[in-house]
C-alpha cells in the first residue's frame, strides 16, 4: 500500500488565505502558505529568478489556487513557518527551543541564499538558552551550515563539562570526523591554556598533514603490462572514464559470479572482434582491482583510504567473496594497525569491518589524546564515528583504573603503599642501613611523593603504561636517598603486584564494549587472539615486546636494590 498523503490544509494566520498574498507556498506536508511574493523575493534572491522567469507562456503551466501561484517546496510547515516569522515583520523576536528546527530553517536560509534570515538565525541562537543548554548540539549544526563564528561560541560554552562527560548528540552524525577533531583539538588545548575563554577553534588548514606514499593508479595506466591487447585477451571492460581493460573472460569469471553470469553476451557493444562490457568503476579503482585478481600484486595500498574503500565496494558488488577475504585479512593484519591505527580505524570505519575496527581503537590508546595527529581521511567518516573512538577511550581508561583499584595485590603493595615501607617510618627494623649518598648542592634530593599513576593510566589506559610508571617510581626511588625497608613478605607482594598490574589493566580494557549510544547492535568483537607472555595479555605485538622489556628492566631495578638485603630476609 503507499503511504497516506495528508490532506491539503490552509496554514494557520498570519500565512491563512485571508492575508493580502498574490502567492502560495505548499510544503512537504501539504499546508499552504499565503505570502506575498515581493517580500520573498527582497531577501532571497532565489525567489527573485524564479518569480522573473515565470513570466509569458510559461506562467501558463503553473499550478495555481484560486488565481494563486502554487510553488511547491521540499521544506516542512514548521520549518517554513520559521523562515518566514524572520522575514515578516512582527513584535518580538521568534522563540528558538528547538535545535532540530533552526537547524532546519538555517539550512533553507542557506537554500535560498536568504542572507539577511540567516544573519538574523545566528543573532537569535547567540542570545539563546539552547547553545548554553545543548552547546555541543549547536557546534554540530554550525559545523554542518560551515558557521565558525557561531561553532566558536558553541564550542566555548562546552567548556564548563569535562570532555569525557560530554554526551552523544545525534547531530555528530552530519558532520565529518575532521569537523569533530577541530573540537577535540579546541577543548584539549583549552585544558592546558591561561586563557581558555580566548582560545579559537583552528581551522583544518592549519593542521600537519601526515605524510603519506600513496601511489595514484591513474598515472600506472600508461604501464597497464597485461591489460593492454593481446593475443590471450578474449573481453574488454571498459570504465567509466573510457579505458579499454583487455582480460581474459574465464579469469574474470572465475572470481565474479556477477560477471560469471552476464554469459553469454547478448546485444553487447564490441571492439576489434572483442566483446566490451561497460563498468561504473573508473581506471583509478579497476586498474588495482585486477591487479589483485590477476595476482600481480598481493596487497593493495592502504594509505589511500578513499580508493581502498572504492575497491572493497567494488569487490562487493560484483561478488568477489575470495578476493574480500584476502582484502580483511590485509587490512587486519597490516602493520599500519600499530603504527598508524587511526588511519586503519577509519579504513575498518568506512567499509565496515568492526574487528578490525576494535582492534586498531585498541591499539590508539597507546599514545595519549593529545597526540593525536590530523589525517585528511578524517573527512571520510562522520563526527558519530571520532566520537565512538574517544568515549572507548575514556571508558578503557575508567574501568582500567577501577580494575587496580578492586585489585587485593595493587590494594596492598600498589605505588600509594611503597611510602609505607620507608625506613624513618619503621626505627625498629633491624635492615642494615644503606649508605646515604651525598646530594649536589644543583641537584638537590627531591622528597619521596605519590605517584599521579591513574591520570597517566587514563591518558594511556594500556598495560605497558603501568609498566613504564613502575620503572619511573623505581629509577626514582633510586636517584634519591630514601631507603625503601622491604620484609620478605612485602618483598614478594611487590614483585607479585608489579607482574600483575599489566595483566589486570589488559583485561579491564578487553571487557569494555566498543559500541555508542546510537548502535543497536550488540555484537562484541573479542579482537585479535592474545598473545600471553610472562603472565601477560597484550593484543599489541610492539606492546608485548616492549611490555616483557619493561618487566625485565623492573627485575633487575630491583635486583640492584634488593641484593644488598638478601641474607637479612627470613625465609
Amino acid at each position: 500500500m503507499s503511504p497516506l498523503i495528508p490532506a491539503i490544509v490552509d496554514a494557520d494566520a498570519p500565512y491563512d488565505s485571508t492575508t493580502f498574498a498574490d502567492t502560495i507556498l505548499r510544503t512537504s506536508d501539504n499546508v499552504h502558505f499565503y505570502i506575498v511574493g515581493n517580500m520573498l523575493c527582497y531577501v532571497s534572491p532565489f525567489f527573485r529568478d524564479l518569480f522573473d522567469l515565470n513570466r509569458g507562456a510559461a506562467a501558463e503551466q503553473n499550478e495555481k489556487k484560486d488565481g494563486f501561484l502554487v510553488i511547491h517546496l521540499l521544506d516542512d510547515s514548521a520549518t517554513l513557518r520559521l523562515l518566514l516569522d524572520f522575514i515578516y515583520p512582527r513584535i518580538g523576536d521568534p522563540l528558538l527551543d528547538n535545535v532540530t528546527l533552526f537547524w532546519n530553517a538555517s539550512k533553507a536560509a542557506k537554500k535560498y541564499c536568504m542572507d539577511i534570515v540567516e544573519g538574523k538565525l545566528k543573532d537569535r541562537i547567540v542570545a539563546s538558552e539552547l547553545i548554553k543548554k545543548e552547546p555541543l548540539r549547536i557546534y554540530a549544526v554550525a559545523t554542518d551550515l560551515e558557521w565558525d563564528d557561531i561553532a566558536n561560541v558553541a564550542a566555548r560554552n562546552t567548556l564548563g563539562t569535562q570532555l569525557k562527560h560530554l554526551t552523544y548528540v545525534v547531530e555528530l552524525r552530519s558532520i565529518s570526523g575532521a569537523g569533530f577533531y577541530r573540537f577535540l583539538e579546541y577543548r584539549l588545548r583549552c585544558n592546558t591554556s591561561a586563557r581558555s575563554q580566548e582560545e579559537r577553534l583552528s581551522m583544518i588548514t592549519d593542521y600537519k598533514l601526515n605524510s603519506s606514499s600513496a601511489s595514484d593508479p591513474a598515472s600506472e595506466l600508461d604501464g597497464r603490462g597485461r591489460f593492454h591487447p593481446s593475443s590471450m585477451a578474449d573481453l574488454i571492460l571498459r570504465s567509466s572514464d573510457s579505458i579499454d581493460f583487455f582480460v581474459v573472460a574465464a579469469v574474470v569469471r572465475l572470481v565474479s559470479p556477477v560477471f560469471d553470469a552476464m554469459f553469454p553476451l547478448k546485444d553487447h557493444e564490441s571492439k576489434d572482434g572483442l566483446p566490451v562490457i561497460l563498468v561504473q568503476e573508473s581506471s583509478r579503482v579497476l586498474l588495482p582491482l585486477l591487479r589483485i585478481v590477476y595476482h600481480d600484486i598481493d596487497e593493495l595500498d592502504t594509505t589511500d583510504c578513499q580508493l581502498y574503500r572504492e575497491i572493497v565496494l567494488a569487490v562487493r558488488k560484483y561478488g568477489m567473496t575470495s578476493i574480500e577475504r584476502k582484502l580483511r585479512k590485509q587490512i587486519a593484519t597490516s602493520s599500519l594497525i600499530l603504527t598508524e591505527p587511526l588511519r586503519i580505524y577509519i579504513l575498518a570505519t568506512i567499509i565496515g569491518l568492526g574487528g578490525v575496527q576494535r582492534g586498531a581503537a585498541l591499539n590508539t590508546l597507546s599514545r595519549p589524546l593529545e597526540e593525536m595527529t590530523y589525517t585528511s581521511e578524517l573527512k571520510l567518516i562522520t563526527g558519530a564515528d571520532l566520537y565512538k573512538l574517544v568515549r572507548f577511550r575514556f571508558r578503557c581508561g575508567d574501568e582500567a583504573c577501577a580494575a587496580l583499584v578492586k585489585d587485593k595485590n595493587f590494594s596492598s603493595y600498589g605505588l600509594n603503599n611503597w611510602s609505607t615501607y620507608r625506613r624513618s617510618l619503621n626505627p625498629k627494623s633491624d635492615r642494615p642501613s644503606r649508605p646515604s649518598r651525598p646530594s649536589h648542592p644543583s641537584h638537590p634530593s627531591p622528597p619521596f611523593q605519590l605517584l599521579d599513576w591513574s591520570g597517566s593510566l587514563r591518558a594511556c589506559p594500556r598495560g605497558s603504561t603501568m609498566a613504564n610508571i613502575y620503572t619511573k617510581r623505581i629509577e626514582e626511588v633510586g636517584r634519591i636517598d630514601d631507603d625503601l625497608d622491604f620484609r620478605s613478605t612485602a618483598f614478594c607482594g611487590v614483585v607479585k603486584c608489579i607482574r600483575s598490574a599489566e595483566n589486570v589493566v589488559e583485561q579491564a580494557v578487553s571487557r569494555v564494549r566498543f559500541q555508542c549510544p546510537f548502535q543497536s547492535s550488540t555484537h562484541i568483537y573479542s579482537g585479535p587472539p592474545f598473545h600471553r607472555r610472562h603472565g601477560l595479555t597484550l593484543t599489541d605485538k610492539t606492546h608485548l615486546r616492549f611490555g616483557s622489556t619493561v618487566v625485565v628492566r623492573v627485575y633487575q631495578t630491583c635486583l640492584i636494590f634488593i641484593l644488598p638485603y638478601v641474607r637479612h630476609i627470613p625465609f
